[in-house]
């Protein structure tokens, strides 16, 4: 892990654009005074083993509490099953 000021164009594609069933992301968005607002995000990436998936769930702090992990995360792990994705962890 090190700090990065700038994503190059590959990483920056790479974590705007999904790429199925290799890796995806969900976001949770929230209308704010007309402008839509990323309040979360839920990703898997696939791994090389034994077709499993590495995850994590992001959520901005003052929407913490309110079950948007839980439910991104509900969501993901549906989408992993029905790509055939066997475990995530």
């Amino acid at each position: 892990m090190s700090r990065v000021n700038e994503l190059t164009p590959r990483q920056l594609h790479y974590f705007t654009h999904n790429n199925p069933p290799e890796h995806i992301a969900l976001i949770a968005t929230h209308n704010k005074y007309g402008t839509e607002v990323q309040i979360g995000v839920a990703r898997y990436v696939l791994s090389d083993l034994d077709n499993c998936a590495e995850f994590a769930v992001v959520v901005a702090d003052e929407w913490q509490g309110y079950g948007i992990a839980s439910l991104l995360l509900k969501i993901l792990a549906e989408y992993a099953i029905s790509v055939g994705i066997k475990q995530i962890k």
